[in-house]
């Protein structure tokens, strides 16, 4: 829909409809900077891929799957909070994002899946705390995450922890 459109900074999109995204509608929207996801259910496949200048975003409760590469090199995000409804975040969702430094997961987190290399190269991620709900973590999830000092799985139902999950992770202590 918007896709390489390089002047765009803002869309707002109308409150209380069921709104569909289609993949890549904002990809290589590189001022694009702000958007407010009202009722969608899905945050498709590319859908802010290269949104360079990206630095808000606010994920709505309805949000089921943050899909492959929805927000892979949005360089400027520097926080993203998940809904409890949220139960997928794909491969690569979030992959290069090298000024993400927060990830909040809510405390009644349905999250069953965090995709391949969903966080690698989040460079400036410093702790998290993997919900309870979480069984799967894929692999090299968060491989090249050289600020992270620290994960807590503690609380997790992981079955299934693939390789190079935090490979390179060189600051984690514990």
């Amino acid at each position: 829909v918007f896709s390489n459109m390089e002047n765009l900074t803002t869309v707002i999109l109308p409150d209380g409809k069921n709104i569909s995204i289609g993949k890549a509608s904002f990809m290589n929207c590189g001022n694009f900077s702000e958007i407010n996801l009202h009722d969608i259910k899905y945050v498709q496949e590319n859908t802010f891929s290269n949104c360079t200048s990206l630095k808000n975003v606010f994920i709505p409760l309805m949000v089921q799957e943050i899909r492959k590469n929805s927000f892979t090199r949005c360089i400027k995000l520097t926080e993203i909070t998940f809904p409890e409804s949220l139960t997928k975040i794909d491969d690569e969702a979030f992959l290069r994002c090298t000024n993400l430094q927060t990830i909040n997961f809510s405390e009644r987190s349905k999250l069953k899946s965090i995709g391949k290399k969903a966080f690698q190269v989040c460079s400036k991620i410093k702790n998290i705390i993997i919900p309870s709900s979480v069984e799967n973590i894929g692999e090299s999830a968060f491989y090249e995450c050289i600020a992270l000092e620290k994960i807590d799985i503690s609380n997790s139902n992981i079955t299934i922890l693939e390789t190079q999950t935090f490979f390179n992770c060189s600051s984690l202590v514990e």
